[in-house]
């Protein structure tokens, strides 16, 4: 969920005006239509016959439809009416999938190119993004980050970095490019307010995690028009095209089961789901994903560059953790760089992090990630003296965890940094050829704590500052 101000290095048309969303969320434009998944081996042709259904668009992998109803079944109602049936598995009406801006705020077009503040921003030094170089075997090399959203348009900084299988479930087809078309189809009279969105996510993932892969996965228009179908088709589309870690910069206020069981499934895949928390300013009603509150789903909230929660940010028992989202840079579609504010932003920040904790330790579960992560945040308890256990446990830091993933510091590789592992350091810093004979389970980035790539008298002072920092 992202409030952009864009940034080009092209001239495009200025507009100025008040932010609206695509619609609203009370205002489903799907009342007449259902959205059903059905047991393996069941066919749609036999269900349409039962209910007078007809198939608007399908996911036939998993079996998912995309159904019109008849006049006679109220979408509302059309949960209930089959939740007997022993053919279905999962029900729900379709529901709009938003990402809302701030209230209160516009959305403009500036034209000046901010190239160097995307590589030079304030939020980098705040979740302590490291260099590549002190952490070299955790980059993201290897891992595949599905961005479902607008799509993802070419830019010079995400060049290389298309991973194959993307899909097109707006248009039905596998151009996943983010575009603006410059026309105001949904007639809210701002044109083209969301183009660039899945851009701007998929710099800031590969900012952070800059081998890794981004695999497109357009579910939302230039308008910011999305569903839970797509949502979902979105979800099963990563699962089965090889992402390792999901990023959802939007979400829905329907705890739709359908969607429940798409990520439920990415869990069982060990695939780690980062999800913003919204822009709404408010505890309930959640967004989902982000609201489900499961072990391998992380909600993310937004701050400040203080580390204050961003005034329009979602909050919660649900929230994870929090990540900079107010006045962020990344790529735009029109091969510039755009800024804007959102949970959308800080979504990404933590997707690119995972992916580099995923690098790092590919044999991890997904809940081993997501505890990995969180216990290497930054407190902010301080900064939000109004929102105790609403922000979840920290801001998020980068090189605190991918070293919890790389292991350093865990010399004995118990799980813990501790004075238990004073004796395996001494071990490994005098006689190294011995240290991986006593500790089998260990790497060398366990004892090499400033990330040098060799265990040396370097490394004491990095080490004390684990045992004294926890």
């Amino acid at each position: 969920m992202i409030y952009r101000r864009l940034v080009g290095a092209t001239v495009v048309l200025g507009l100025f005006g008040a932010a609206s969303p695509a619609w609203a969320d009370e205002d489903s434009p799907f009342e007449s239509e259902g959205l059903v998944q059905l047991a393996p081996g069941a066919n749609i042709a036999d269900f349409h016959t039962r209910y007078g259904t007809t198939t608007i668009e399908s996911y036939a992998a998993q079996n998912i439809y995309r159904v019109a109803l008849p006049p006679t079944i109220p979408a509302d109602t059309f949960e209930a009416l089959v939740a007997t049936d022993a053919e279905v598995l999962h029900a729900d009406r379709v529901f709009p999938v938003l990402d809302t801006n701030p209230v209160g705020s516009s959305q403009s077009f500036f034209f000046f190119d901010v190239g160097q503040r995307f590589a030079d921003q304030p939020a980098w030094g705040q979740i302590d993004l490291p260099d590549v170089a002190p952490h070299a075997s955790a980059t993201g090399a290897g891992v595949t980050v599905a961005v479902v959203d607008t799509g993802v348009a070419p830019h010079p900084f995400l060049a290389g970095s298309a991973a194959p299988g993307g899909f097109n479930f707006v248009e039905r087809n596998a151009n996943t490019n983010d575009f603006a078309d410059t026309l105001d189809n949904n007639q809210n009279g701002v044109a083209d307010e969301y183009a660039g969105h899945g851009t701007m996510v998929a710099g800031l993932v590969r900012r952070v995690a800059p081998q890794s892969s981004i695999l497109a996965i357009r579910v939302m228009d230039d308008e910011g028009r999305c569903d839970t179908f797509k949502l979902v088709a979105g979800i099963h589309h990563a699962i089965d095209n090889g992402a390792d870690v999901i990023n959802l910069s939007l979400g829905t206020i329907d705890p739709s089961d359908v969607l429940l069981a798409a990520v439920n499934r990415a869990l069982a895949s060990e695939i780690v789901i980062a999800a913003a928390a919204g822009n709404d300013d408010r505890p309930d009603p959640r967004r989902y994903p982000a609201g489900f509150n499961l072990p391998g789903v992380l909600a993310i909230a937004a701050c400040d560059e203080f580390d204050v929660r961003a005034p329009f940010s979602n909050y919660g028992p649900h929230v994870d953790l929090i990540a900079p989202g107010v006045e962020i840079t990344s790529t735009l579609y029109n091969l510039g760089f755009g800024r804007g504010s959102g949970t959308s932003l800080g979504a990404p920040l933590v997707a690119g992090t995972l992916a580099r904790m995923r690098g790092a330790r590919p044999g991890a579960t997904s809940t081993d990630l997501r505890d990995l992560l969180l216990a290497s945040t930054d407190s902010i308890a301080a900064q939000n003296p109004s929102y105790p256990g609403q922000l979840g446990a920290g801001r998020l830091n980068v090189a605190r965890a991918v070293d919890a993933a790389l292991g350093r510091g865990d010399m004995d590789c118990d799980g813990f940094v501790s004075v238990a592992d004073i004796g395996a350091f001494v071990l490994a810093l005098t006689e190294p050829a011995q240290y991986p004979v006593a500790f089998p389970q260990c790497r060398i980035e366990h004892a090499d704590t400033n990330g040098d790539g060799v265990v040396t008298v370097g490394d004491v002072g990095t080490f004390v500052g684990m045992l004294v920092g926890g």
